[in-house]
């Protein structure tokens, strides 16, 4: 059986400067690290999870870090766009 982990952007703590949002500036090292980071604890917290969906629209540039990092699969709207183009083709 296949489960599926959401990774979500907690909207709910202030946002600093150059944080994910709309910042005139981020530091991508550091978004990319906070992907990963939340990817690692959602499926540390449940290793059931076979496929992780990045929500975000900002998410899809740090997949590939989170399949390396995770070894699950992962979508998110990049990839589910890709796919159904492909079908049309």
């Amino acid at each position: 059986m296949a489960f599926l982990g959401v990774l979500m952007l907690d909207t709910r703590f202030p946002r600093p400067l150059g944080d994910i949002g709309n910042q005139l500036e981020m530091d991508l090292r550091q978004a990319q690290q906070d992907v990963v980071d939340g990817a690692l604890a959602l499926t540390s917290a449940h290793p059931d999870v076979t496929t992780l969906v990045l929500e975000c629209t900002n998410m899809p540039p740090y997949a590939d870090a989170v399949v390396t990092a995770t070894g699950k699969r992962v979508e998110h709207i990049v990839s589910l766009i890709e796919h159904q183009w492909r079908t049309l083709a």
